[in-house]
């Protein structure tokens, strides 16, 4: 039993926590909804998905609407990527405790371990257990493999709740991960739920910029085509100094969907500030790259922030002078690009039979992997 002065002094410091996003708010609002017996966040690091489940979980455990809380967490070491076992209970206790100290103090975690309120599971070591009436909570579900996810899930019993929390983009670690596996199974299940949280969620400064950086480093992975590769060589040779992050050939794409607007034969992202040493002066030595290819080459700059997702959707896009201001809002929610346009512009997004939007998510899924999602507002 926990000492009813450390309960009611844990449930008064969690109270007071608010979701500060509108996307936080659908979080906590699936939470609370107790119908929902899956529940799974998708979104990337510092946007809140582990901090809202264990806030709502502790605080779900205290009322007694559960027994326990059931961490089922797989280590990943963060140079090779291998995953090490996760049968000592300290690491998790640092991790919960480094999640929740602006709230709660080291002995409230002590505490709820030692009354027996939070367990710790190893997923490959789950035979034999049974959890009833628990919340049972996954944290970086993109870790484990679908049959170690579906193998958890094996052993939920009676009155339990399965939440998860997953970063599939910008944190995968394996090919084909758990956490999308299960949300493609059980989404048309009227019992789970599951919400997208994007980069504008993020909460913790050093995290925003970890994800410029991912973002980055996935376009310098992508593998280059032979047409790629000699378009680098004759930037090379042209801007022996250039520095450039990846090159996009779009000329196949434009046969197929049909597009004659302004998107350039080849797409060229460049470092930070070095634009200029590809476009040279007075534009001579992107001139040279253009007469040499024979391809029109758009050239833009990898700007940390917020702004290369509406660089890249407007440099891909065939009319982007009509969309420049009519966007609202681009930002990568869960496992898919979403894009927010003015409703009385959307037609001119998608094109004519949606050929213009189609090219833009093809060259998104090349770069980044990810699927593309319109939303109108007024």
């Amino acid at each position: 039993m926990i000492p009813e002065e450390i309960k009611n002094e844990i449930l008064e410091k969690l109270k007071i926590i608010e979701p500060l996003t509108p996307n936080q708010k659908k979080v906590v609002d699936v939470l609370n909804d107790e119908r929902k017996d899956l529940v799974g966040i998708f979104g990337p690091t510092g946007s809140g998905k582990t901090f809202l489940i264990l806030v709502y979980a502790i605080q779900s455990v205290l009322k007694d609407k559960y027994k326990k809380l059931v961490i089922i967490r797989a280590l990943v070491n963060t140079l090779t990527r291998e995953r090490v076992p996760t049968l000592e209970k300290e690491p998790i206790k640092k991790y919960i405790y480094d999640v929740l100290s602006r709230y709660l103090e080291a002995k409230h975690i002590d505490k709820l371990f030692e009354a027996g309120l939070i367990e710790v599971y190893d997923p490959f070591f789950l035979r034999g257990y049974s959890f009833d009436k628990s919340i049972v909570f996954v944290d970086d579900a993109h870790a484990l493999t679908p049959s170690e996810m579906f193998e958890i899930l094996m052993h939920m019993g009676i009155d339990s709740r399965f939440l998860f929390a997953a970063d599939p983009v910008l944190q995968e670690t394996i090919r084909e991960d758990g956490a999308r596996a299960l949300r493609q199974t059980f989404e048309k299940m009227e019992e789970a739920a599951f919400v997208d949280l994007g980069i504008a969620d993020i909460i913790r400064p050093g995290a925003r910029r970890a994800v410029w950086l991912l973002l980055k480093n996935k376009m310098k992975l992508k593998p280059l085509t032979e047409e790629e590769k000699k378009c680098l060589e004759v930037i090379m040779k042209h801007a022996p100094d250039a520095r450039v992050v990846t090159v996009l050939d779009l000329r196949k794409l434009k046969e197929e969907h049909e597009i004659k607007g302004e998107t350039p034969d080849f797409l060229i992202v460049a470092e930070a500030g070095t634009v200029g040493r590809i476009l040279g002066r007075g534009g001579r030595r992107i001139q040279a790259i253009e007469k040499e290819l024979g391809a029109r080459v758009r050239v833009i700059d990898f700007s940390p922030s917020e702004k290369i997702l509406h660089d890249l959707f407007l440099a891909i896009h065939p009319v982007p002078g009509k969309l420049r201001r009519a966007i609202q809002e681009i930002d990568i929610r869960g496992f898919k690009l979403v894009v927010v346009v003015a409703e009385k512009v959307a037609g001119v997004l998608f094109g004519k039979g949606g050929s213009y939007v189609r090219l833009v998510e093809d060259a998104f899924m090349q770069l980044f992997g990810l699927p593309l999602v319109v939303e109108t507002r007024s």
